[in-house]
């Protein structure tokens, strides 16, 4: 049975933000939620037709940036080597840290693609 990592990293400061902006002046994002009693989890990822455009970027900046709105200690995120190619260097670029790494048995179960 094959691996699954899991990178987990945070920001502790929203100076530590490394903006992604897009020149795409018809780009834009629209926040489309279902009321929770706590923020603690969101997941996002883009359509196949938008990969490879630069939005990821942008559109992890856009949520940082509303998560530090809400005044938390930390910001923090994990993803997994299941996620997109790109999705841990965009962690990184915006300026999020490494701070745990752990592995685990891949389930059987079958994961969306991307």
């Amino acid at each position: 049975m094959s691996a699954v990592t899991i990178t987990y990293l945070e920001m502790r400061h929203p100076d530590e933000l490394r903006p992604k902006r897009c020149a795409e002046e018809r780009f834009r994002i629209l926040e489309c939620s279902v009321p929770q009693w706590q923020f603690n989890r969101f997941l996002y990822g883009l359509l196949p037709a938008f990969l490879g455009r630069g939005f990821g970027g942008v559109l992890l900046t856009s949520a940082i940036e509303e998560a530090w709105q809400m005044r938390p200690n930390r910001v923090w995120v994990h993803t997994c080597s299941l996620d997109h190619p790109a999705a841990l260097q965009n962690y990184q670029s915006r300026g999020m840290k490494i701070y745990s790494k752990r592995s685990q048995p891949a389930t059987t179960n079958k994961l969306p693609d991307g």
